[in-house]
């Protein structure tokens, strides 16, 4: 409803809060952690809900952050009713320890973003691994679109490792494609 909306937008949620790095710091910071593990060891009857924001701070860069180990250890064996989001462009932006205790969830998003990847593109003068990956770069922004044109790459690769005329196969490929 509007005023949970309100409360989340405000980080004033008593089941629902929010955490990004504070204003300066590359993570978290460690008066921010031990908050969330006093407010944890209260009980409660609500189903409580956490969201990290990737500019948290829990990647690679900080592995050995003290606010970031201490909750190691609660993100490995959480509370009963409670639930931690960790939302992330990359999921590689997030430390594997988390990402192998994690479900994982691509969200498309909502907003129409610009695609880095160009437009248009001669299919003559470019190596199949190249068109693939151009092809796993749009898959990201055009899911259902492109999943049959990562299949047709793949069958133009194994006809060439058969040794059919290569300009036939990138001319098939190309009209399959629309290029």
């Amino acid at each position: 409803d509007k005023l949970s909306q309100k409360w989340i937008d405000e980080n004033n949620h008593p089941a629902v809060v929010t955490i990004s790095k504070a204003d300066g710091k590359t993570a978290i910071s460690i008066e921010q952690a031990h908050q969330i593990k006093n407010s944890l060891a209260l009980t409660s009857d609500f189903h409580r809900v956490f969201i990290f924001y990737d500019e948290a701070g829990l990647n690679q860069k900080n592995p050995t952050d003290a606010a970031v180990n201490s909750l190691l250890k609660i993100f490995e064996e959480p509370p009963e009713r409670v639930t931690f989001f960790f939302l992330t462009k990359n999921k590689d932006d997030i430390l594997g320890t988390i990402v192998s205790r994690a479900q994982s969830f691509y969200v498309p998003s909502c907003v129409d973003q610009p695609r880095d990847f160009p437009q248009e593109i001669d299919i003559k003068e470019i190596p199949l691994d190249k068109l693939q990956n151009y092809l796993l770069a749009a898959l990201r922004t055009e899911p259902a679109r492109l999943v049959s044109a990562m299949r047709d790459v793949e069958d133009a690769k194994k006809q060439l490792q058969l040794n059919m005329n290569e300009q036939n196969v990138r001319e098939t490929l190309a009209f399959k494609l629309g290029l």
